[in-house]
């Protein structure tokens, strides 16, 4: 039995299949570039796809709150491995590898590990509820306060992106990567947003047109611009 999607994870279904199609398509040509930034970027990207595909197909196919909490958990999984790429990219672009990778990794792994246990421990006692068009699946407070912090990851990486396009002249390469970096500046915000106020139920309206306004602004920045040089040259 199928079931309608709730509204309030309609906007991570968007972001889900842009991400993933758009992270899968820089991975493939990361075979012929062999930019380490090229690798970073694709394959956070996908990660964040694979999360939020996580967070919004299961709910078609059940209305089992365990069965939700573990898909979702799931979908944590990916959020983790994004923030750990993202913070790769931080350490590439605002160290200029001066300082050990451990550096920026380990403060993030602790708060990754933190947040995992307090979702495992609060398990027995998040409970999702279901309404007409929506669902309730909230994450417990601490792990709310852990999720916003990793998520900061995602607001440095589109800061040092915008800041590293102004040095670039292609005016592509130069929308290409300012939507990147607006995309992931965006996301931060509205993470941090949707897990320190709405404790991660994304049921604001500013989270649901913020994620779908990320979609929209990677497949813009990303795909058009990219078609249209491969139409250009052709």
């Amino acid at each position: 039995m199928l079931y309608p999607l709730p509204t309030n994870a309609l906007p991570f279904l968007i972001l889900g299949i842009v991400a993933t199609t758009l992270g899968l398509r820089g991975l493939f040509f990361y075979k012929k570039s062999k930019l380490p930034l090229s690798l970073y970027y694709s394959l956070a990207i996908f990660l964040i796809g694979l999360s939020t595909l996580w967070y919004s197909v299961p709910f078609v196919f059940t209305r089992s709150s365990e069965a939700l909490k573990v898909a979702i958990n799931i979908g944590d999984m990916f959020y983790y491995a994004s923030i750990l790429v993202a913070v790769r990219i931080v350490w590439y672009l605002g160290f200029n590898k001066k300082i050990s990778f451990l550096w920026l990794l380990v403060p993030y792994l602790l708060i990754i590990i933190a947040c995992e246990i307090a979702i495992i421990n609060s398990w027995g006692s998040i409970q999702y509820q279901f309404y007409a068009d929506s669902a309730y699946f909230p994450v417990v407070p601490l792990a709310s306060k852990l999720f916003a912090a990793m998520s900061s990851a995602y607001i440095f990486v589109g800061y040092l992106t915008i800041r590293q396009a102004h040095a670039i002249k292609d005016l592509r390469q130069k929308i290409r990567l300012n939507s990147i970096g607006l995309g992931f500046l965006a996301g931060g915000i509205v993470a941090i947003y949707n897990y320190l106020f709405l404790q991660g139920n994304s049921s604001g309206s500013v989270v649901m047109i913020g994620y779908i306004a990320i979609a929209a602004i990677l497949f813009t920045g990303i795909f058009i611009v990219s078609r249209k040089k491969i139409s250009s040259k052709s």
